[in-house]
């Protein structure tokens, strides 16, 4: 079905085809409408089999796996980014230098969608609790709406699908950002919902990757709104960028009361006094809207309470892989003894807050082995409780925890590569050991 005719026989290369669903989902809809697509991955065949399955019976599909090769992007009318991919790499300048079109699936979404009815969620913690949340509130109006940014869930599927009526929640991370600045769009609500120190191994500094946020908003118009907590570290040069509705949120003296609410946690708080404001502002029914919330379950892989064994709580919180968000993590479970399983890949953060967090708190901790945990022990925690088996890692937290009646809380403030394919692989193998252990206890 042919929605777009300008794609028609315009030649596209899928730059980085991926794991996640971006790229099938961009080939699905520039098949569609009639491209003509060259799929390029540093990745091989069997690397990206699963991916490659969802669109081996489209036609007009060639293929160059392992390698980038620049006389395959020479002639190409549009270059479809991975997020994964830098702007620094040679690569891109090639690209820029011969005039050759950037695109990335949220900017595009943006770009090309028939709704102007998007909220765009980014910031270092808390997008998918507060985009996902945000989807509930909508719904719970009696409103049509979708959610993409998500780990399978791409904006490119929703290029043709949504109406302009219908309302989009798209989280928006700080390279998606990158693929607004292609097009100069930004959503009709943009929000960030915090910033602390993260993917220092990308940018060139902590104001650089902070400032990658602004694209969320930087180009609304004044009818729109720019949602974001009114002390935060980077407000105040986000300010002075906004030209739209500025909704400033103040936690403590807000005089917001999500008692009864299901999630845990001052920054749960947060997220759900953003979603109040949203609300408010795009003039909801405020005790639908208090209902959704209050009865919000929260999201898989952040603080998802699994169940207990033999008392013990698991509580799998993979998508703490920044510090702050690993002390985010063990505050909320704090007055329960938590054992803490952390450590992993180096982002190029400055762990010592959270040393010193768990040395000040004395919680106990495992430690998983990976070139951060390097920098932890440095720091100050003990390298008698590395491990390099996840499932030791895990059954010695459960033994601690069953002798102080505690829990064992899977938050490891680092990124996850070199034991585990991604965060949400270390979430699933923890979820799946769990079982295991349910099983024979």
């Amino acid at each position: 079905m042919n929605i777009f005719p300008e794609f028609k026989d315009k030649k596209i290369v899928i730059w980085g085809f991926g794991t996640h669903g971006n790229g099938p989902a961009a080939v699905k809809f520039f098949s569609q409408n009639g491209a003509k697509i060259l799929v390029t991955d540093l990745k091989t065949e069997s690397d990206l089999k699963e991916s490659l399955d969802e669109i081996k019976d489209l036609p007009n599909i060639e293929y160059v796996l392992g390698e980038h090769k620049e006389s395959d992007f020479l002639n190409a009318d549009i270059v479809f980014r991975s997020p994964a991919i830098p702007r620094e790499v040679p690569l891109f300048k090639f690209i820029k230098d011969h005039n050759i079109e950037i695109q990335m699936s949220e900017g595009f979404f943006l770009k090309y969608s028939k709704t102007k009815n998007v909220i765009g969620v980014t910031g270092t913690k808390g997008k998918t609790t507060t985009s996902t949340l945000l989807t509930e509130i909508i719904r719970s109006q009696g409103l049509n709406v979708y959610q993409a940014g998500t780990p399978g869930n791409s904006a490119m599927d929703l290029v043709s699908k949504v109406n302009e009526d219908d309302w989009v929640v798209l989280e928006v991370s700080s390279w998606d950002c990158e693929g607004l600045d292609e097009n100069q769009v930004s959503p009709h609500v943009g929000v960030i919902t915090n910033i602390s120190h993260d993917h220092l191994n990308r940018y060139a500094s902590y104001k650089d990757y902070a400032m990658s946020k602004a694209s969320i908003f930087k180009y609304q118009k004044s009818e729109d709104f720019f949602v974001t907590i009114k002390d935060g570290e980077f407000t105040n040069d986000y300010l002075q960028i906004s030209k739209s509705k500025n909704i400033l949120i103040d936690v403590i003296s807000g005089g917001y009361d999500f008692s009864g609410s299901i999630l845990k946690g001052e920054h749960n708080v947060r997220n759900m006094a953003l979603c109040f404001e949203i609300s408010k502002a795009l003039n909801l029914d405020l005790q639908k809207t208090k209902d959704a919330i209050l009865n919000f379950k929260g999201v898989p892989y952040r603080g998802e309470e699994l169940s207990e064994i033999k008392g013990v709580l698991f509580v799998n919180d993979t998508a703490a892989t920044a510090p702050v968000a690993a002390i985010s993590g063990i505050k909320t479970y704090l007055d329960r003894n938590p054992v803490v399983i952390l450590g992993g890949a180096d982002k190029k953060l400055d762990y010592s807050g959270l040393v010193n967090y768990v040395l000040e708190t004395k919680v106990d901790y495992v430690l998983l082995k990976g070139t951060a945990t390097d920098i932890y022990i440095s720091l100050g925690l003990d390298s008698n409780k590395v491990y390099d088996n996840f499932e030791v890692a895990i059954s010695c937290a459960f033994n601690i925890a069953k002798n102080k009646n505690g829990i064992v809380l899977l938050s490891p403030g680092t990124a996850s590569f070199g034991m585990f394919l991604n965060e949400f692989d270390r979430g699933d193998k923890f979820k799946d050991f769990f079982e295991k252990l349910k099983n024979e206890n």
